[in-house]
């Protein structure tokens, strides 16, 4: 009896070790992303900051306001998709696999993040904004204002103000848009990952079972992949839109119509995200 109670559960979840290799694959596209951006990419712009305007110094919260809006809706899906994850460990699962799928997990967020974490909130060095002009961003975000920082000494949520305080909240932001985004990668490749379950069955009926079930999880994962990617690109046309309301040469308001359908769940994620899309460029291109 108690020999029994001993012996593995049969339908627990088991992946193959050799399955979780394919987190080389970010691996190798982080390492590309650097050989781009150090060979191929152009150093700066040289974007004069003259092209802003010296009025209407209050259309820089605009755009301020867009960029927390999807900062906050990125942070919320990556939360979700690491949940989704968490869910799915605590479902019987062999014990190799629940540790391979936490190391691997730990290490993509660790690889993700600890750039991010050694220089958090450092306004000195590098900024996402660079080489598109680096002189307009911070000719613009220079002009906005923080409550509570009435000096450069005084301190707000993520650390002091500094001179240009909208600065330093834009460089901790995006800092910590950069651990929400190595949290939502991790999950997305475990979670993927997971979904080859390929245990032992006792008959066809219940291979036919595993591979349903493990295709249900797959079109999820590809799922919540498709909306973390799209308002991951929605993210960052928030801040790269950010000065366009206050240049002085624009080539004229594009009135964009959100045709959004008017069923409350929509039958195809195709639909959902022409229409999400759709609505948010309409926001960037007739804002100001």
């Amino acid at each position: 009896m108690a020999a029994n109670q001993r012996q593995p559960n049969s339908t627990a979840r088991r992946v193959d070790p050799l399955y979780f290799s394919i987190v080389f694959v970010p691996v190798v596209i982080f390492a590309s992303h650097s050989v781009i951006g150090d060979h191929l990419m152009p150093a700066d712009l040289n974007v004069p900051a003259d092209i802003l305007q010296d009025v209407r110094n209050w259309l820089e919260a605009a755009g301020r306001y867009r960029f927390l809006a999807a900062t906050w809706f990125f942070g919320a899906l990556s939360l979700l998709v690491a949940a989704v994850l968490f869910r799915t460990l605590l479902r019987p699962t062999a014990p190799a696999t629940r540790v391979a799928a936490i190391v691997i997990f730990l290490f993509v967020l660790l690889l993700a993040t600890l750039p991010t974490l050694r220089g958090f909130g450092d306004t000195d060095g590098s900024q996402v904004y660079d080489r598109l002009g680096s002189a307009v961003f911070e000719g613009i975000m220079a002009r906005g204002t923080l409550r509570g920082c009435t000096a450069p000494g005084d301190t707000w949520l993520l650390g002091v103000c500094g001179e240009a305080p909208v600065i330093a909240m834009f460089s901790a932001v995006v800092d910590v848009v950069n651990i929400f985004a190595g949290l939502a990668l991790g999950s997305m490749i475990v979670g993927m990952i997971l979904c080859l379950d390929d245990h032992p069955c006792k008959d066809i009926e219940e291979k036919a079972a595993l591979l349903a079930k493990n295709l249900r999880q797959m079109r999820q994962q590809l799922y919540l992949s498709g909306v973390v990617l799209t308002f991951g690109m929605l993210y960052a046309a928030s801040w790269i839109y950010w000065p366009r309301n206050l240049s002085q040469k624009q080539s004229g308001r594009h009135t964009v119509l959100c045709c959004c359908p008017r069923r409350s769940i929509p039958a195809r994620i195709s639909a959902s995200f022409c229409s999400v899309f759709t609505c948010q460029l309409g926001s960037f291109s007739t804002a100001g």
